[in-house]
């Protein structure tokens, strides 16, 4: 099992390498549909923490929104 998440990780982090390994965390459950709270739930982190987050992942992906953000997670899946 670790194998495979390690696998993941390391698929995601060469398909956004600007971003953290949290980011890609936070990408992946954005990706989901989860909003700020549910993903603070889930990664036990304040939703302000995670309203951060996202704000970096769209910057460092030149995205304007989440809509945008699930989009381009999803291509390349």
């Amino acid at each position: 099992m670790l194998e495979v998440f390690a696998d993941r990780t390391g698929a995601r982090r060469e398909r956004f390498p600007e971003l953290s390994p949290r980011e890609h965390e936070i990408l992946e459950h954005l990706a989901a549909g989860a909003s700020n709270k549910e993903i603070a739930a889930a990664l036990v982190i304040s939703p302000v923490t995670v309203r951060n987050h996202v704000s970096n992942i769209l910057m460092k992906l030149h995205l304007t929104n989440r809509r945008e953000a699930m989009v381009r997670y999803r291509e390349g899946c």
